[in-house]
């Protein structure tokens, strides 16, 4: 698969409405560049989840910074990746970002990624666990504010966010020498111009799927809501052989979390306990289960037709008081 404005099947906005606030994390990372051409690097869970992707909000699940072969941008392969994974807290698609990692003038984040990378090196240059203790590692330095590609993998089940190499994360050239002579070694050592451009011609782990544009980029469409799931949900119409104009269609009443249509507003846990505590309420409450119970005593004289002398004599409903006895002399 390759990234391109001239492979986009359309643009996008709400349909692929990224927002974000990224907070400071603790960065553990584990060192995983001669087994899986990584390093991956955890990231702190929120009370309010950071992310909202097409109305359902997200958590952070892992960040990776790869050197392996992803995905093309503009038919070639950037030298590394930013790879962000994240997960829905009531479950639903996996939501992932991924940002070219470029040698150049060291940018905010590209320099966030330099301290990480340094650390690495010194701190767990095995296959090791260690606490980097990076002040800055906020994600919210890595993520740019830019116009951003859309596709699918995993049989539509996972959304993937690409942004193009004119908004890469840019480090200086010893750091990406020093992630690739962990990760590959001799081989790379040994040939490093022959080993880029066999690199090059390396299988696309992508498989060829619709591509979107974004050209708004994130944190450009807000949506309403607070829980997970809970925001309005849009449905973006591009008639055949239409322009770059989009026409969207809102769905009236529809909860993005696949549980069907939400409730009123008003229908609030605190709004509840004071309908419970109201005099009508539970007046009306006790009628209803008057007329209940007496449907239920019709019901049972309709279909058991009980012996109603005998059943009121039982009740004792009917009954003339004994006579009082006679007084004795």
């Amino acid at each position: 698969m390759n990234i391109a404005k001239n492979e986009i099947a359309g643009n996008c906005k709400l349909k692929c409405a990224y927002n974000f606030n990224y907070s400071n994390s603790n960065c553990v990372v584990t060192n995983q560049l001669k087994t899986y051409k990584r390093l991956k690097f955890n990231y702190d869970l929120t009370k309010v989840p950071p992310v909202t992707w097409n109305g359902m909000k997200y958590q952070v699940n892992s960040v990776e910074l790869s050197v392996k072969t992803l995905i093309k941008i503009h038919n070639k392969y950037p030298l590394a990746y930013l790879v962000i994974t994240h997960t829905n807290p009531v479950g639903g698609k996996i939501m992932i970002v991924i940002i070219p990692i470029i040698v150049g003038n060291t940018n905010k984040g590209g320099s966030v990624l330099e301290e990480m990378i340094a650390k690495t090196m010194k701190q767990a240059p095995a296959s090791e666990t260690t606490d980097l203790k990076v002040d800055n590692y906020n994600l919210n330095f890595f993520v740019p504010s830019s116009p951003f590609y859309s596709t699918t993998m995993m049989g539509d089940t996972i959304d993937v966010v690409v942004f193009d190499t004119m908004y890469a994360l840019q480090v200086k050239d010893n750091y990406i020498q020093s992630l690739y002579m962990m990760a590959y070694g001799q081989e790379y050592i040994k040939t490093q111009k022959a080993f880029l451009k066999k690199r090059q011609s390396a299988k696309n782990l992508f498989l060829k799927a619709p591509l979107y544009y974004n050209a708004s980029g994130p944190n450009s469409t807000r949506v309403r809501g607070s829980g997970p799931g809970n925001d309005d949900i849009y449905i973006e119409c591009n008639p055949v052989g239409s322009s770059d104009d989009d026409t969207f269609v809102k769905m009236p009443g529809f909860s993005g979390d696949g549980s069907g249509y939400n409730l009123p507003k008003w229908l609030t846990k605190k709004n509840l306990k004071k309908l419970v505590k109201n005099p009508w309420f539970i007046g009306v409450m006790v009628f209803i289960a008057a007329l209940i119970l007496y449907g239920v005593f019709l019901g049972y004289v309709k279909y058991f037709k009980p012996n109603v002398p005998e059943l009121k004599k039982k009740l004792g409903f009917g009954n003339k008081p004994p006579d009082a006895a006679p007084p004795t002399t």
